[in-house]
Parts: C-alpha cells; sequence; structure tokens
C-alpha cells in the first residue's frame, strides 16, 4: 500500500495538454495504455487567441498529419493513471520525503532526505517545482525565483451546470492591462468538466508556503472573483464559469531567471524546477 500524498489528490493543480511529443514520450515509457482514454474522450486539435470578451478571434491548429492528436486533461486524473501504471509496473514510489543533501561523483549521486535517509543513484531527476531544492543545491549560484502576480486555477462542472463553451481550448487576454484566462475542456468517463486559469498583475500574494489549498469558502470566493472577471470585460460563460466552479486554488505566479544549462554532472532539473515561466510580462517586481 502506498502512502497518500496531497500531491496527488483530486485538488492538486488544474489542467494541462499533452501534444505529440509528449505522447511519443509516454509510448516510448510503455505508459501510452495508461492514458489514451483521456485523448480519446477529448483531443485537442486546435487552440484559440482572443480579446477578453471573445472578439477578434484567432485559430490556430495544433493537429498534424501523421501525429497523435493532442489532448487536455485534469492534473488529478493524469497522477493517478501514472501512479497506477508504476505500482502495476512494481516500480517503488516514496511520497512525501524532503530532500536536504545532494553529493554526486563521476559514477553515482548520493541523495540524503530530512528524515535521515540516504540513497545513492545512478543520476537524479530533479522535477520539484519553482522552489527546487535540486535546484538549490546543484546551482547555489541561480538568483531566487520572483513573484509576479497572482493567479487561480479552477474546475468547473460542465456536466451539472452547462454553458456554452464551443471551443475546446480558448485562451482569452486583455494585454495593455496584463490579464488573461486560459479554459480548456477536460472530458472522461466520469463527466466533463471545463478547467479555467485567470491572473493579474494587480493582485497581491499568496500568503503561506505555496502548497496546493482550494479555498474553503468558496461560493463567497468564487462570487468575488466572479465580479473581478466580470470588471475586465470577460466574455458572460466565463463569468459564470468563476461564479459556479466547484474548484478555485489561489497560487503565486513566479518567474525564475535563466539557466545556461538544465543540468550539471549526474543531475538534470526540469519543468519548474529549471525554466518557470515569465507569465504575463517582461517587467516583473518582487511583491
Amino acid at each position: 500500500m502506498q502512502p497518500k500524498s496531497i500531491y496527488f489528490s483530486e485538488t492538486a493543480g488544474g489542467g494541462f495538454s499533452i501534444y505529440a511529443n509528449g505522447i511519443k514520450a509516454m509510448k516510448h515509457l510503455g505508459l501510452f495504455e495508461a492514458i489514451k482514454e483521456f485523448q480519446r474522450e477529448n483531443p485537442v486539435l486546435d487552440m484559440n487567441f482572443m480579446l477578453m470578451d471573445g472578439s477578434d478571434r484567432v485559430n490556430k491548429r495544433t493537429e498534424k498529419a501523421g501525429e497523435e492528436a493532442s489532448f487536455h486533461v485534469l492534473r488529478a486524473k493524469f497522477h493517478a493513471a501514472l501512479m497506477k501504471a508504476s505500482h502495476e509496473a512494481g516500480i517503488k514510489t516514496i511520497v512525501t520525503r524532503k530532500i536536504t543533501d545532494l553529493v554526486q561523483s563521476d559514477k553515482e549521486v548520493t541523495i540524503t532526505f530530512e528524515n535521515g535517509t540516504v540513497v545513492t543513484s545512478d543520476f537524479v531527476v530533479g522535477a520539484d517545482g519553482i522552489h527546487s531544492k535540486t535546484r538549490k543545491l546543484v546551482f547555489p549560484e541561480v538568483e531566487k525565483p520572483i513573484v509576479c502576480c497572482t493567479g487561480h486555477i479552477g474546475v468547473f462542472d460542465l456536466t451539472a451546470f452547462p454553458r456554452d463553451f464551443d471551443l475546446n481550448t480558448g485562451l482569452y487576454s486583455d494585454p495593455l492591462n496584463s490579464r488573461m484566462i486560459f479554459t480548456s475542456r477536460c472530458s472522461d468517463s466520469e463527466g466533463d468538466m471545463q478547467v479555467f486559469e485567470f491572473a493579474s498583475e494587480t493582485q497581491g500574494q499568496v500568503d503561506g508556503d505555496d502548497e496546493w489549498r482550494p479555498y474553503t469558502d468558496l461560493p463567497a470566493e468564487s462570487a468575488k472573483l466572479a465580479k473581478v472577471v466580470e470588471s475586465w470585460g470577460a466574455a458572460p460563460n466565463l463569468v459564470e464559469c468563476v461564479k459556479h466552479t466547484v474548484r478555485i486554488t489561489p497560487v503565486n505566479i513566479y518567474d525564475l531567471p535563466d539557466l545556461s544549462t538544465f543540468y550539471r554532472g549526474r543531475v538534470v532539473i526540469v519543468g519548474d524546477a529549471a525554466h518557470g515561466m515569465l507569465f504575463l510580462s517582461n517587467q516583473c517586481e518582487e511583491l
């Protein structure tokens, strides 16, 4: 029995897209069977860019001849599928163990964890997020990430509260005021969900340690945030989506200064640990 972790819970994250290169990687690892249901239920064939009210839409096809169709999936669903496949393959999984030290030689890497456990391996992949301890240990000269703004990630149940979303994916923006809302449909055998993510530089920093903590007073927070996006001139269906969401999680959006390389010796860092992205503007100030 594997220990439970908040990192693999139903409240972890929103959704994300997997494109042809990611699908190829899954096939190479023998994991495509574990995730193909998401592709079948909700292929992403295009991306739509428009102004906040839905006008001036530009459509970009993401489907390419001879390649697998991209798809969007709830992060928690993807986590569950990968964890299940790992367990079935007999891969040992340990969660909530924090790294404190890392020493490497020409042939191996030794990691010490907070509870005193020591593990030695051929190589290490640091995928531990924007506040990566691996990055701090391997690249101590790199500057700290800085907060650009506050974002919100939410999930809206289209099955229980239908709304007109004729686009599977859409990026609504107000570039002059550094505001955006991204939406994408995540369908599976259990329902039809609309994931939304929005951010603005005018909002303050989330207090705490950046854990995924959805709002507990959801009706009050969703009503307040719906008024915010309505004041942006957002399309009515987006306002309703925020107002009747089943979950909203506030998050800090960071920028990480560019690294000249993502590996050193036998350690490589990936994802936000390596290239936390500049989200809204070219001028980020620490809040």
